[in-house]
């Protein structure tokens, strides 16, 4: 399965820059600007894109379980494989996310997920966001509406 720096991230629970450095070693282009001895793979690393995917069994990243049905499968795909599946079992933490409430899509931590799930399903997320409360204009923010109140 080919993924980019901000699925491993989100689903590694690190940050971007430290995919970027994970993902660096196995892209050509990145490879090629690698200068033994003057350009470091470090500085390279920061260029990694969004577009930039890799076979997620090379980053050799893998469950070590009991369970013989996780034992040595990749994490990184099954992830999100599991998360394709039932892209709804995210839907309480997303809708309880202020962040998410507030810009009326999938923002802030589950930004990955908008690369992650397909079309349908992102639609379904957004549609349950704007039932519980949508996008929230700055005008109607809890601050403004203090404001207001205390001007009357």
């Amino acid at each position: 399965m080919l993924v980019n720096h901000i699925q491993v991230a989100y689903v590694l629970q690190i940050t971007p820059l430290e995919a970027k450095f994970m993902l660096a070693p196995h892209i050509e282009r990145i490879r090629e600007m690698v200068i033994p001895g003057k350009k470091g793979l470090d500085e390279c690393a920061r260029l990694v894109r969004k577009t930039d995917v890799v076979e997620s069994l090379l980053l050799n990243i893998r469950f070590r379980h009991p369970s013989p049905e996780l034992d040595g499968k990749g994490r990184i795909a099954y992830t999100i494989e599991k998360l394709k599946e039932a892209p709804l079992s995210l839907k309480k933490k997303i809708a309880d996310d202020p962040g998410c409430l507030k810009s009326g899509k999938i923002s802030g931590k589950f930004r990955a997920l908008n690369s992650i799930l397909e079309e349908e399903s992102i639609k379904e997320i957004r549609e349950i966001l704007r039932q519980r409360g949508g996008y929230i204009d700055r005008k109607d923010t809890a601050m403004s509406q203090k404001k207001r109140r205390r001007a009357s």
